[in-house]
């Protein structure tokens, strides 16, 4: 079912992604996760979303610069 996001409280939690979460952000099973804070639950001002890119198809972001593109485990996510 996608239009639903993947929802981890920090930036850790988003790096520790399991392969199942990873598998259902790359088919569309998620729309995207969504980020509740950076280092803890609340510490932005609203709630950031990353989506999946896919290196066969889409551009190269660049490098993760652990902002607005971030590598894990073999995806790339980013943030608009």
């Amino acid at each position: 079912m996608a239009n639903q996001f993947l929802i981890k409280e920090t930036m850790l939690a988003m790096r520790g992604l399991m392969p199942a979460e990873i598998t259902a952000l790359e088919n569309g099973t998620y729309d995207g996760v969504q980020l509740l804070g950076y280092y803890h639950k609340g510490d932005t001002p609203a709630p950031i979303i990353y989506y999946y890119i896919d290196p066969l198809t889409d551009p190269d972001p660049g490098p993760d610069d652990e902002g607005s593109v971030i590598a894990v485990n073999g995806g790339i996510y980013i943030t608009n």
